[in-house]
């Protein structure tokens, strides 16, 4: 869901640099960024522990064994070449898409954010007050 998302934002940080200076931008944060997801995979629960929650950690945690961390990983490694190849072509993309599908594709974007989010808050509440909901919550 977020390589759709990282398009508009790219483009909106620099609409004024050429293709191949977007192309050098894309060169380093995708990069970048699948170095700090690897980070979160494997040094998740200190990394949890100092920051907070995120995703990737929370994958990387639900089953233990080296199969599964290399199957994180290679996700990983695929999102980022899904999210370079958008960046990559990005100026090219925007034109076809033009600015209404640019914002139609950002809001559809945020809407299922504020989803997942209110689902992750509601599971935390059932969580700590099933009470409330007559359950236990989500099983892990």
């Amino acid at each position: 869901m977020g390589w759709a998302s990282a398009m508009p934002v790219f483009l909106s940080l620099y609409p004024s640099g050429t293709v191949m200076e977007k192309r050098k931008m894309a060169l380093i944060a995708v990069p970048t960024s699948v170095v700090v997801l690897f980070a979160f995979a494997f040094l998740g629960d200190d990394i949890l522990t100092f920051f907070g929650i995120t995703t990737v950690v929370i994958y990387s945690q639900i089953h233990e064994g080296l199969s599964h961390t290399l199957l994180v990983g290679l996700v990983i490694l695929g999102a980022g070449l899904i999210i370079l190849g958008m960046l990559w072509f990005a100026s090219w993309l925007s034109k076809i898409m033009g600015i209404t599908g640019i914002v139609i594709i950002t809001r559809i974007m945020g809407l299922i954010v504020a989803s997942i989010a209110v689902e992750f808050i509601m599971d935390g509440v059932a969580l700590h007050f099933p009470e409330l909901f007559g359950f236990e919550g989500h099983d892990e």
